[in-house]
């Protein structure tokens, strides 16, 4: 599963029904191990041959319900209810033949989907319990970017997420710890926040609290749930705290564990499974990635350790150094090129002209021989231009006078009158 996911609510109009499925608002199982209700609504239907559709764009999906199967007495392996999914009119996955009850029970799934428009249908074909959809799961569409949508879902591996302190990883890669001062960070783009996270068996069951911020405003505590000692089941998707209405924009929440000192007991940890977002923004920071790529949760680090810190800083030093070091050698080796170029340039333009100047005539050994010419003149060549200026000034019997003696080419700092500069 993606780390972003899009949530679509059993209400939501883009989910269609056939008419034997009735809205309800009502909590059909008694099992609170596995959370409640998103938004407290879901969809159910009695009858065989219900069906529902949903269409989206994107690159995976999953719809989730609450698990009412039984095993069908006098049968070795058939359940009720029974469905069938199908996505763009291909089987896919189903989790038939469970009974653990609960909510946030996956149905159905497809993954690695081309990018681009599908369509899932489900068919109820055995129900005499409640089949039962509370909402769907995916992974939007690139085209998408830029796009308001309803609902996010962000797992705690999803990079966005910043950890400090010591943080284990559980279950569903959810992100625990029970170490005071530990804390965790997101920045998101949307007008609300719900966090969720889990009370594994394993961990203490002391109650405790933690606290959180938005936007560096000031702390609001929370409690963190206590279990009796005798109480050996696990607790997921359990809503820690939502918060107040926020306006459209960038925000961030910050969550620190306490711990409560008044007792050696283990207590409960702080945790995060995922947060939901309202009305996030596709594309913005921490939004929901159209490629659909499940990252690995963020190393963990320990901010208590100075010496650790310290030495980063001295590599950082050292390999600035060194680096600019090299920047400043190349920019000089940049500029004595440069330098040189431009020199060769100019002499191989005054050359050119020299010896266009000095050139073969009648008589002259080779035709292609260059060869100088007695100039009478007191003005001194200096650019391309008095090379040029001087030439139309010289006679043409000059210009057949050869001194095979010169040698060639003159300078350009000699002076063209006939003498050595």
């Amino acid at each position: 599963m993606a780390t972003s996911l899009v949530i679509i609510d059993d209400t939501d109009p883009l989910l269609v029904y056939s008419a034997d499925f009735i809205a309800s608002t009502q909590n059909i199982s008694n099992d609170a191990t596995n959370g409640l209700l998103y938004n407290a609504s879901q969809h159910f239907t009695k009858k065989s041959n219900g069906n529902l559709t949903f269409k989206f764009s994107g690159t995976s999906l999953s719809l989730f319900g609450t698990n009412t199967q039984v095993l069908i007495p006098g049968t070795n392996n058939t359940y009720d209810p029974q469905w069938e999914c199908y996505l763009d009119g291909e089987s896919v996955q189903t989790s038939m033949g469970t009974t653990d009850p609960g909510n946030n029970f996956e149905l159905c799934s497809a993954n690695s989907l081309g990018d681009g428009p599908h369509t899932l249908m489900v068919n109820v074909i055995q129900n005499t319990n409640m089949f039962s959809v509370d909402y769907i799961l995916y992974s939007p569409s690139k085209a998408d970017k830029g796009d308001t949508l309803n609902n996010m879902w962000v797992g705690a591996d999803d990079p966005g997420f910043s950890y400090g302190g010591n943080w284990t990883t559980g279950f569903d890669r959810t992100q625990l710890t029970d170490v005071v001062g530990s804390s965790v960070s997101y920045t998101f783009n949307g007008t609300q926040l719900s966090w969720f996270g889990s009370y594994p068996h394993d961990f203490g069951r002391q109650a405790t609290t933690c606290s959180y911020t938005i936007d560096d405003q000031a702390p609001i505590s929370i409690n963190l749930q206590g279990f009796p000692p005798t109480n050996n089941d696990s607790f997921s998707n359990q809503m820690l705290f939502t918060t107040t209405p926020l306006s459209a924009g960038i925000h961030t929440v910050n969550v620190t564990y306490n711990h409560e000192p008044t007792t050696d007991a283990r207590q409960s940890p702080l945790s995060i499974t995922y947060v939901t977002v309202s009305k996030a923004v596709v594309g913005s920071p921490n939004s929901p990635s159209s490629s659909g790529a499940v990252s690995s949760p963020r190393p963990t680090t320990d901010s208590s350790n100075p010496s650790t810190s310290a030495h980063n800083r001295h590599i950082g030093v050292i390999v600035g150094g060194v680096v600019g070091g090299l920047l400043s050698l190349l920019a000089l080796l940049i500029l004595i090129l440069y330098g040189r170029r431009q020199r060769w340039g100019k002499q191989f333009r005054l050359s050119k002209y020299w010896t266009t100047f000095f050139e073969r005539s009648p008589g002259s050994k080779s035709s292609l021989e260059p060869v100088p010419i007695v100039v009478m003149t007191t003005k001194t060549v200096t650019t391309d231009y008095d090379i040029w200026e001087q030439r139309s000034l010289v006679p043409k019997a000059a210009q057949v006078s050869l001194d095979f003696t010169a040698s060639y080419p003159p300078s350009v700092s000699t002076s063209v009158d006939g003498h050595r500069g």
